[in-house]
């Protein structure tokens, strides 16, 4: 996608973070992590929109039922959890060369059959950064759906960054077709499910709200008949990554493509919903995730409009 940002700030941007990433991945990860999260907390208090856009998804989500100091506390422990994302990228290849092992247990593994090609879901839970690279050592032919920054020496230094951990990426852009062969050849294909969709969504509800999720893994499921699990990953007090593979989703499928679409996605968020509402502090909140979508709306609706047109009987 063509950039709308200044080109020089970007640049700017970009050697600030390849050498803030080269520091911090020269320190242990415990000062690594410290440092950042210091910084991050600065960023908040300095940074209105932040705090902003976090509050008013606190506000949306638990309305009152939580107080004005306990949205406060979820939110520094997002904001610290992003840091710890950022502090412990550069360190993702060289846990990788070691399987991860010393950082993030995985479990459920067994719930996949690796006869066949699998969709697993997740959201910006822990450090998503490392989810991918960690299922990898179990599924060596896994693939990771990204969205490619919008800068390209940014988007090539973290992708070449995330593949070191032992996955492959691939464009969200021009992803489909390439992603039914893979699945069709038995690989893992990996989906973040818990932003706004530009693209491709369906009205469903997140914390009983209104807000638009993607119908990708549905739709990939319908094609390919690939099961989908739900992929969580919890930051534990030691610093260490607990990741848990659910079983297959029961998915619906019936002859209403448009109600299986809605059903199935609304699936994915209620089951992302029970693990934030346990872990909120591990969960992206500076998000705009309730954003409206005007245009997906009318594009849902003349979809529906259509179907009932169809399936109208004859007079």
């Amino acid at each position: 996608m063509a950039s709308q940002r200044n080109p020089l700030l970007q640049a700017l941007l970009y050697s600030l973070t390849r050498t803030y990433t080269g520091i911090m991945g020269l320190l242990q990860m415990p000062a690594a992590r410290g440092i950042t999260i210091a910084i991050a907390r600065v960023a908040l208090a300095l940074v209105p929109r932040l705090h902003r856009v976090g509050m008013e998804n606190l506000d949306l989500a638990y309305g009152d039922s939580l107080t004005l100091a306990e949205k406060r506390r979820i939110l520094q422990d997002a904001m610290d959890n992003l840091a710890i994302v950022a502090a412990e990228f550069a360190h993702g290849p060289r846990m990788a060369r070691n399987g991860f092992k010393d950082v993030a247990e995985v479990e459920g593994w067994e719930h996949i059959d690796q006869s066949k090609g699998a969709i697993l879901i997740s959201g910006h839970l822990g450090n998503w950064e490392w989810f991918a690279g960690a299922i990898a050592v179990y599924c060596p032919k896994m693939l990771e759906v990204v969205r490619p920054l919008d800068f390209p020496p940014m988007n090539r230094y973290v992708d070449s960054t995330r593949r070191a951990t032992g996955t492959e990426t691939l464009d969200k852009f021009a992803a489909a077709k390439e992603l039914l062969t893979r699945l069709k050849e038995g690989w893992c294909v990996g989906v973040l499910v818990d932003q706004s969709p530009r693209e491709s969504g369906a009205p469903t509800t997140y914390f009983g709200r209104d807000c638009w999720t993607t119908v990708a893994p549905a739709m990939l499921a319908a094609r390919t008949g690939c099961p989908v699990h739900f992929v969580t990953v919890e930051r534990r007090a030691d610093s260490t990554y607990h990741i848990v593979v659910q079983p297959a989703m029961p998915f619906q499928k019936t002859r209403n493509l448009m109600a299986d679409m809605q059903a199935n996605a609304q699936m994915t968020q209620d089951t992302l919903e029970a693990f934030v509402r346990q872990h909120p502090g591990h969960w992206l909140w500076f998000h705009r995730r309730w954003k409206q979508r005007p245009r997906l709306a009318e594009e849902w609706n003349k979809r529906l409009k259509r179907v009932e047109e169809k399936n109208k009987p004859a007079e």
